[in-house]
């Protein structure tokens, strides 16, 4: 996880470029701000992270927080919200965006309220981000403005595992650890829970006894999947996933999927 008050004793001499400084009016203490205004090269402000601080990504989802504000210049007057243009985030891996060469979209604000607003969004790269920099990058709408950025925070939410119906136990049971294989391929070291994906493959017919939950539930081509008698049931929470028109799944009146 990264967080940045854009104070200047703490982490704010990484964003303070590109005609952005450090503003005594932040939305929670200090912040960032640069002026906005007219066209051509005022109209387009950019600031970003040029050192390698923000490390550590295993993979998964990229979560992004903080506080915007348009200010009027020369006061810490909130704009018209009518004045807001847009503000882009972008992101480069291991080397410093540019206003002319920002990265990858991440995120677009379209529209803000007057005052200071909260964003947050989430981004799944394509692949594992080994140094995240991100570029914010403002075009104008209107008025001759201040845009400040404050209480920057990045996190990452793990991606689901995929764990694989094995039946090994010879119970049936969705619970029970040695019916599961893990992401690696290797025998489970716990049972999948509501937040992982599962998958059903053609190799071992799934007969289920005793119910329980998942994320995504797959059911691969050529494979069987049955609830058994006595009212089992498999919450999904993701997506139900049927590989094939020979995959089978047998269900009863009493027996269910819940999607």
């Amino acid at each position: 996880n990264y967080s940045c008050n854009m104070e200047s004793n703490s982490c704010e001499p990484n964003w303070d470029n590109n005609g952005f400084g450090e503003a005594s009016d932040g939305c929670v203490g200090n912040a960032i701000k640069d002026n906005v205004y007219g066209t051509g090269t005022y109209a387009t402000i950019a600031t970003w992270c040029n050192a390698a601080t923000i490390t550590g990504h295993a993979g998964g989802i990229i979560d992004v927080s903080f506080k915007v504000k348009l200010e009027v210049w020369g006061s810490s007057s909130a704009a018209p919200a009518s004045e807001w243009g847009s503000l882009k985030i972008y992101y480069k891996d291991g080397s410093t965006p540019s206003e002319a060469s920002p990265g990858t979209l991440m995120y677009t604000v379209s529209s803000i309220s007057s005052g200071c607003n909260d964003i947050s969004f989430s981004y799944t790269p394509p692949s594992t981000v080994s140094d995240l920099r991100l570029c914010f990058l403002y075009t104008i709408g209107s008025g001759d403005n201040d845009l400040m950025i404050d209480e920057l925070s990045i996190g990452e939410t793990p991606l689901p595992d995929d764990y694989t119906w094995t039946g090994g136990a010879g119970d049936n049971n969705w619970n029970t650890v040695a019916n599961w294989d893990s992401p690696s391929g290797t025998p489970a070291s716990a049972a999948p829970t509501s937040s992982d994906n599962c998958i059903i493959a053609s190799t071992a017919d799934a007969n289920i006894t005793a119910g329980g939950a998942c994320n995504n539930l797959t059911i691969n081509s050529d494979a069987t999947f049955s609830l058994q008698d006595g009212g089992p049931s498999i919450v999904v929470n993701g997506d139900l996933l049927v590989g094939g028109l020979n995959s089978s799944i047998l269900t009863t009146a009493v027996d269910s999927i819940a999607c």
